[in-house]
């Protein structure tokens, strides 16, 4: 049996500290896209857990990442433009963070 490789990559937004871990399926085919918040409340955490989900399944339909971080970019968050100069929401994060490993800067 294959084992999946994967890569967790953290980034800080507005809510706080994102961890975010992509399989590439090996040992099922399918992509896996996993996202976590750090020490934020059930909120950001449900909000991430449900942003992966949804990114997992545009994979295994056929989207491409480069499609999923374009998608998800400049997504404006109050909490994140009041918070940080950085990622404007937990969705920008993200697409920072797929952005940044397709560059293999992450």
């Amino acid at each position: 049996m294959t084992s999946d490789k994967s890569i967790t990559i953290n980034k800080r937004a507005g809510c706080g500290t994102i961890h975010l871990t992509i399989s590439d399926g090996s040992s099922t085919g399918k992509p896996i896209i996993s996202v976590k918040g750090g020490k934020a409340g059930t909120c950001m955490n449900s909000q991430l857990t449900t942003i992966g989900y949804a990114l997992t399944l545009a994979l295994q339909c056929g989207a491409t990442v480069e499609q999923l971080a374009a998608a998800i970019e400049s997504i404006p968050c109050p909490q994140s433009l009041e918070a940080t100069k950085g990622p404007t929401s937990c969705g920008d994060a993200i697409s920072r963070i797929l952005n940044g490993h397709l560059r293999g800067q992450e």
